[in-house]
């Protein structure tokens, strides 16, 4: 599929800030916003470009270290009544990570990365071997079938790129030196996109995910916490139309 000349444009763009930016051993850079604002076709994108340049690159879904909870009606709704509750956005946001990311299959990807870092560093290539699950789906394959199960290759100099939604919540607490992109939609155009990506069996996500996109208010909740930080990100990448983005570094 062709992209879009301004988006491939704004895709350049995006590489040499980050290139600017870039740490001689290892990038890493968190791709964040709201489920279906373009996070990961851009992550893709992004990776594929890099690739071309010569740039050793590779993406980590944030969705690997989901936790199981998130296919329960029940979790998924005390999660919601968490959101909801008046206790302040920053406890909130810290209370939905700790309900729904595994912690044993994220600290063991954290792991990892710091050894693989320490190779980098000493000038060595490093194989980073998440342990994964898609929970969120609603026919998750087996990890051991998904490419990333057998590892993903890096060498000095590369970028590895973490997509999904709170990912700086996520990781800037554990990785100094992250650059941080926020890539931002409408909540109505995130959402119908979200509904029609759910129309495709090998998306489609499971009964409890996809009941949170039946009204705004799951999308609602999730911008605020992400647009409270937006002048925090290194960049902020504007995708209300994939032939019309504008692309913002914060200096």
């Amino acid at each position: 599929m062709s992209l879009h000349p301004a988006y491939h444009r704004a895709l350049e763009a995006l590489a040499e800030g980050l290139l600017r930016r870039a740490d001689p051993a290892l990038t890493l850079v968190a791709i964040d916003g709201l489920p279906a604002s373009g996070k990961s076709s851009l992550a893709r994108n992004l990776r594929d470009l890099l690739l071309q340049r010569g740039r050793p690159c590779a993406v980590v879904e944030n969705d690997w270290f989901i936790d199981r909870a998130i296919r329960s009606p029940l979790a998924v709704a005390r999660g919601l009544a968490v959101a909801l509750a008046p206790i302040g956005p920053d406890r909130v946001e810290r209370l939905l990570l700790d309900r729904f990311l595994d912690p044993q299959r994220l600290r063991a990807f954290l792991d990892d990365l710091d050894a693989a870092r320490d190779a980098l560093q000493r000038g060595q290539p490093a194989t980073l071997r998440p342990q994964g699950a898609l929970w969120n789906l609603r026919r998750p394959p087996a990890w051991g079938d998904l490419p990333a199960s057998r590892g993903l290759d890096l060498s000095p100099g590369a970028v590895l790129l973490i997509e999904g939604t709170l990912t700086r919540a996520t990781y800037l607490p554990h990785l100094p030196g992250l650059l941080t992109l926020l890539v931002r939609a409408p909540v109505p155009t995130a959402r119908q996109r979200f509904l029609r990506r759910n129309q495709d069996p090998h998306h489609q996500r499971n009964l409890a995910f996809t009941a949170l996109a039946l009204n705004s208010l799951a999308f609602r909740l999730a911008a605020g916490l992400l647009e409270r930080h937006r002048e925090a990100y290194h960049a902020q990448l504007l995708l209300d139309r994939f032939d019309d983005p504008t692309l913002i570094w914060q200096e």
